[in-house]
């Protein structure tokens, strides 16, 4: 738990982040390998003094603001002694975004990479996919 005093001690910002990890791998022959892993990240904010009156407490971890759960599959393939390919596959939930540095991706981004990435007259085809 990280605790924060703020704007000339008139507010207190205390922030709980936590994560974990957990993850294998299987070596199918001497050169491939499958493997997965799942992690998950979670944050919350309190406010005390007067930021508590303009600023909601962020303390519901269900929210996509206040957590990141990422599940991967890998496979990695040894090509010589030392060197290897690896690919992964992210399926990422939430983007942790509560006031605290934390993730890589926008969190104004609904439709995921599909309206990322769109096209001019994908929007028929985008609106099938979600």
């Amino acid at each position: 738990m990280r605790d924060q005093i703020i704007l000339n001690n008139t507010s207190v910002d205390i922030t709980d982040v936590r994560g974990w990890y957990i993850a294998g791998t299987y070596r199918l022959n001497k050169r491939i390998r499958l493997g997965s892993y799942y992690s998950r990240y979670t944050i919350t904010d309190a406010y005390g003094g007067a930021l508590a009156t303009i600023a909601p407490n962020q303390d519901n971890t269900a929210l996509p603001t206040n957590h990141t759960y990422d599940k991967v599959a890998t496979v990695r393939v040894d090509i010589k002694r030392f060197w290897n390919v690896k690919l992964e596959g992210h399926f990422i939930e939430g983007y942790a975004n509560a006031g605290y540095p934390a993730g890589f991706y926008p969190k104004n981004n609904p439709g995921g990479i599909h309206a990322a990435h769109k096209r001019p007259g994908d929007q028929d085809r985008i609106q099938l996919l979600n």
